[in-house]
């Protein structure tokens, strides 16, 4: 079970530590970020670096998140370089073992988190459904995991069964384009 107060952290801490997490770290130019939930005493956050101005390649690194500190780890636990395209958003599933990163290839990754005796590593799946079908700006799982939504720069909402990826809702004029989303 993970401590309380990993629970009750607000978006607003996550910016504050991401703004910290940027202002040391002039390289990073752009992308997106998302806490991951554990089971384990962890308290590790994702963030998807672009590679977009400037010369390194985009990456999703995860770090660990000291709460008493509202500080992040000095170094990634885990990075995955992207072979193609930027990080436009990310998602976690509830149960923090998987996440999907979308590109501005128009792809959806699958990655697996796993993490053993301080070792943390993501492993890259395909994820067949979502490729591609575009720039997904948005990106989220439903509170209890059994689906993922996407909303796409093109106004694209898709709703999917997790994991069989089955589609429940694909609505191509949905809006003109999405900002934000959530499940309620």
């Amino acid at each position: 079970m993970l401590p309380p107060i990993c629970l009750t952290l607000p978006l607003t801490s996550l910016i504050i530590v991401l703004s910290t997490f940027l202002s040391q770290r002039p390289r990073w130019v752009g992308g997106c970020a998302a806490w991951i939930r554990r089971p384990e005493n962890l308290n590790l956050v994702i963030i998807c670096r672009s590679g977009r101005r400037n010369s390194s390649p985009a990456v999703l690194e995860i770090f660990s998140f000291d709460p008493m500190t509202t500080s992040l780890s000095s170094s990634p636990l885990a990075t995955y370089v992207l072979e193609e395209g930027d990080p436009m958003a990310v998602a976690v599933h509830p149960s923090g073992d998987e996440l999907v990163c979308s590109t501005t290839t128009g792809d959806c990754k699958l990655f697996e988190l796993y993490a053993q005796e301080g070792n943390i590593k993501l492993l890259a799946k395909k994820l067949n459904a979502l490729e591609g079908v575009g720039p997904q700006k948005c990106l989220a799982f439903s509170v209890e995991g059994s689906r993922f939504a996407t909303g796409g720069v093109d106004g694209h909402l898709r709703i999917l069964e997790w994991s069989s990826m089955q589609i429940i809702l694909d609505e191509p004029r949905a809006h003109n384009s999405f900002r934000d989303m959530d499940f309620r």
